[in-house]
């Protein structure tokens, strides 16, 4: 009777440290190695092994085993060995002695062949095996009850792989949705999609077409409403950036102190608000591209912050002692004579010169009446769909 209280006490202990190996933060793969090792070293259940189940040809494939160079590439089908008898038939198996056992299939070299087995198959809900555990107690005593112990060790596991897949399958998904939306994106901002047919708008194309290709800071000029914003999206979604953030902001929306916290982020503590640390776009949009529109609107002072990310990739964030280094592509643009402006004295004129590597300049449409009749038709038809599909 002493015996069999000591193994419940034992057990009990081994749940708790397995409850707590399941809370933890870590990959499911580590999690399942260690709890093969404290059933192994705190209850005696050696040789222990994890088999996933693979839906798509009905295998289980080996997950952690409680061994050193062990082949996992090793899969079990429906009823082939123990385990696969375990999958097949969706309950426990226990067996006193492994070498009385013809059903078992030697494939991992693991086992005592003079020491029981157990077998529990992992069910996400009573329907459903994702996976079976295994395992050999060191003797043949209370083999009923290790088996059950067995079990609910299994069950607790299945809650983790359940959580795990369910995880997995949203992920699919909105990697599914993320990548039709992406070619959603190139498709609404291909060249062919910018309106313009006349000679200026041609020679933009040409420009944008080469531009795309490169890795360079572009400036886009015009007057409002010439289409800078489409220009520079065509320009993210037709480059090698594609794949990256592409991040945008209007720079005379904001005032110096917002702006630099809005672009540089900031750190916890470092104005009157600020609760907790804020990546800035330059930070979120690494790999990535960043459309700063009205450039022109920027002060003195901020020119100089700016400067420095052009020069060098660097920023910090405001209030940090940290420099940060980021990779992206900086599109501008601006409605505002820089020229003037750096003859003036308002616009620092190596700024300018960092950003004017490649101009683009919009032509107005006083200067491409030949577009008037294409750009009503898309207009209309863009109300008309806002409008239900009526003209």
């Amino acid at each position: 009777m002493n015996d069999r209280y000591a193994l419940i006490e034992t057990e009990l202990e081994t749940l708790f440290k397995v409850s707590q190996i399941l809370n933890g933060t870590s990959e499911l793969r580590e999690k399942l190695g260690h709890i093969l090792e404290v059933l192994h070293n705190d209850a005696n259940m050696l040789s222990g092994m994890v088999t996933l189940r693979d839906i798509a040809n009905d295998s289980l494939s080996v997950c952690e085993v409680y061994a050193e160079n062990i082949d996992t590439s090793i899969k079990y089908k429906a009823g082939e060995g123990l385990v696969g008898t375990i999958l097949d038939a969706e309950m426990t198996l226990v067996v006193e002695k492994l070498s009385d056992e013809p059903r078992f299939v030697s494939r991992l070299d693991i086992y005592d062949m003079d020491l029981p087995f157990i077998g529990s198959p992992i069910m996400a809900d009573k329907s459903q095996v994702v996976g079976v555990l295994t395992a050999q107690p060191d003797n043949t005593e209370f083999l009923g009850e290790k088996a059950r112990f067995l079990e609910m060790i299994a069950n607790l596991i299945a809650h983790s792989v359940n959580t795990l897949r369910t995880i997995e399958k949203k992920q699919e998904r909105l990697t599914t949705e993320r990548d039709n939306l992406k070619q959603t994106l190139v498709k609404n901002y291909r060249f062919e999609n910018i309106i313009g047919h006349s000679e200026p708008m041609l020679k933009v194309f040409d420009v944008i077409r080469q531009v795309a290709k490169w890795n360079t800071t572009v400036l886009i000029r015009g007057e409002s409403g010439t289409g800078k914003e489409v220009v520079a999206n065509a320009i993210h979604f037709n480059s090698s950036c594609s794949n990256g953030p592409f991040l945008k902001l209007n720079c005379a929306a904001l005032p110096d102190t917002l702006l630099e916290s809005e672009l540089f982020g900031h750190e916890k503590g470092a104005f009157s608000g600020a609760i907790s640390m804020r990546k800035g776009r330059f930070e979120l949009a690494d790999n990535g591209t960043i459309f700063l529109d009205e450039i022109g609107e920027i002060s003195a002072s901020f020119q100089a912050k700016l400067l420095r990310i052009l020069q060098e990739g660097e920023f910090d964030r405001v209030g940090g002692s940290k420099t940060l280094t980021t990779n992206i592509r900086i599109i501008a643009a601006t409605n505002r004579n820089l020229e003037q402006d750096v003859a003036n004295g308002t616009f620092r004129e190596d700024l300018y010169y960092r950003l004017n590597v490649m101009p683009i300049n919009m032509p107005p449409l006083r200067d491409r009446i030949v577009d008037i009749p294409e750009l009503s038709k898309f207009l209309l038809g863009r109300l008309s769909k806002q409008q239900g599909g009526r003209p």
